[in-house]
């Protein structure tokens, strides 16, 4: 496992099972945007 840079600000990264991708160890999770009662703003969350 690749360890981020702590002082160069940089995302840590794991792999993902056993596929060989490093991805990182921050997500954005998605239930609330279906809370959201507009899909602009749903959207504007996102990006």
């Amino acid at each position: 496992m690749r360890r981020a840079d702590e002082s160069a600000g940089e995302i840590p990264r794991r792999p993902l099972g056993r596929t060989g991708v490093e991805v990182s160890a921050i997500g954005l999770g998605g239930y609330h945007l279906g809370l959201v009662k507009k899909k602009r703003e749903a959207i504007r969350i996102v990006q």
